[in-house]
């Protein structure tokens, strides 16, 4: 069995060689978890396919600065979770405008709430933040385990660390996240938080899409 390379390594074989395959081999590593989410963060597939392209692109240009690295999930959720915040902030001034339009188009109207989903998106997003913050031994392995359903055994092995090692840290990240949840009034038992984590929703069609704007 061949030795597993570090992203880094195969990124360091990127800038020095140019070749697509060495991306395609970090992208088959990580798409499933930038999609997945973008999709949770913007909830529309479409825009999540459009923000994780957009994230892909970012990594195309700064494989570079990449290379020492072990592991890039930490560094692709932080660029995932920037890229979408902006979408969002794009989204909520389109849709801003398209209410004042309507409510100067439409003399009677009645706005319907939709609690649940509101409620939903909130908690993501006070999800999001948290994760993000947390420090990085704490944050990579959860994020390798529920993002990117990577086994113990196989986490261990990218992050050169023991098995046992990499269950206590993700039994302790995910303790310290449901704390910082619950600080900001976020009460969520392990399999809602692994619910609100993300779910398989990666296709081919966004490899599909990235790799041809960069053939």
């Amino acid at each position: 069995m061949s030795e597993f390379r570090s992203d880094g390594h195969v990124l360091a074989d990127l800038v020095a060689n140019g070749s697509q395959e060495y991306f395609e081999e970090i992208f088959e590593r990580h798409a499933l978890m930038v999609l997945n989410s973008c999709q949770r963060i913007l909830g529309n597939r479409h825009d999540a396919e459009d923000a994780a392209q957009a994230v892909f692109m970012v990594l195309w240009n700064s494989a570079s600065d990449l290379t020492s690295r072990k592991c890039i999930a930490g560094w692709l959720y932080h660029v995932t979770h920037n890229v979408c915040r902006n979408m969002k902030r794009m989204q909520k001034t389109r849709r801003t405008h398209e209410r004042v339009v309507a409510e100067n188009s439409v003399q009677d109207h009645t706005v319907h709430d939709r609690p649940d989903e509101t409620t939903a998106s909130d908690i993501r997003d006070v999800l999001d933040e948290e994760l993000r913050q947390m420090s990085e031994s704490y944050r990579l392995p959860l994020i390798l385990f529920y993002l990117e359903n990577r086994s113990q055994d196989e986490i261990a092995s990218r992050l050169e660390m023991k098995r046992t090692t990499v269950a206590s840290r993700i039994a302790r990240g995910r303790k310290i996240l449901r704390e910082r949840l619950s600080r900001r009034g976020v009460s969520v038992g392990i399999a809602t938080l692994t619910t609100f984590l993300g779910s398989n929703t990666c296709s081919a069609s966004l490899e599909r899409s990235f790799l041809a704007t960069t053939s």
